[in-house]
């Protein structure tokens, strides 16, 4: 897998910034922009930590340059960062990108009891959306689908960026017009390099690094610690298809317990 690296590096805005409802009016006014988050365990295996992250996937030197170099590209076309909110890591990121980043709060898109009617209107703006719409993530999250009315490109639940990045590169490409699209993420590390990738392709689209902000609506298990499904069903459900609970869903639930991993929100 090549990686390609853009070197001028902007100097963005210095707050973290709340840009909830910059989301919303970029989606419904079909506008560029890009959010990405880089949590715990991008910063694990940036600073090269032997091991893997909660969902399964092994650092390594490849994966950590990789996600040096995606949140270059991402910062010099502009796009968002999803602080981690600890002073270490913030560190340690504007001293990779050699500059200042373009900080917005980690929590932008995770639908949890703060202010939770705001970030369920982005998910209804992606819904509504006529715009080509394209997810990218494991066969756990396939009613993402039909909650969001999107395409959806299946990729492995771990470690899909060292045996198949090059080929769910190319498949993306292939879908994608010349208006703009809405490419929306839930793979994990390498989430970041891809969308840093198809950015040097075109930077004119939305992109949206979900992660596993809809696993617990999605699978009925709650990865982040956050609250029982019935109350994410709860704010989630004007959006809701008719057929979101039917049988043909079941296997997901059981598979979801054990297969997804468990993501901690910052203490």
């Amino acid at each position: 897998m090549t990686i390609v690296e853009r070197t001028n590096t902007k100097i963005p805005n210095k707050n973290i910034m709340d840009i909830t409802d910059e989301l919303i009016r970029c989606i419904k006014e079909e506008k560029p922009i890009t959010f990405a988050k880089f949590g715990d365990g991008e910063y694990m295996c940036a600073i090269g930590l032997q091991g893997h992250n909660c969902d399964g996937t092994n650092y390594s030197p490849e994966l950590a340059q990789g996600l040096k170099t995606s949140i270059k590209i991402i910062n010099t076309f502009g796009g968002y960062i999803g602080l981690w909110d600890e002073p270490h890591v913030k560190q340690f990121w504007e001293e990779t990108v050699g500059g200042e980043v373009n900080w917005a709060h980690y929590h932008s898109v995770i639908v949890d009891r703060h202010d939770w009617k705001k970030k369920i209107e982005i998910y209804k703006a992606i819904k509504e959306s006529k715009l080509n719409k394209i997810y990218i993530g494991n066969h756990l999250m396939k009613r993402v689908e039909i909650l969001l009315n999107t395409k959806r490109i299946s990729i492995h639940p771990h470690n899909w960026f060292y045996s198949d990045f090059d080929n769910i590169l190319h498949s993306i490409l292939l879908q994608l017009n010349d208006h703009c699209n809405i490419i929306l993420t839930s793979g994990g590390m390498a989430s970041k390099i891809l969308i840093s990738q198809l950015m040097l392709h075109s930077d004119k689209n939305i992109f949206i690094d979900i992660g596993s902000a809809l696993d617990l609506i999605a699978t009925k298990k709650d990865s982040r610690g956050y609250m029982p499904y019935d109350e994410m069903k709860h704010y989630f459900d004007d959006i809701l298809p008719d057929n979101w609970e039917d049988e043909q869903f079941n296997d997901i639930y059981e598979q979801a317990q054990t297969q997804l991993g468990l993501h901690l929100h910052p203490k």
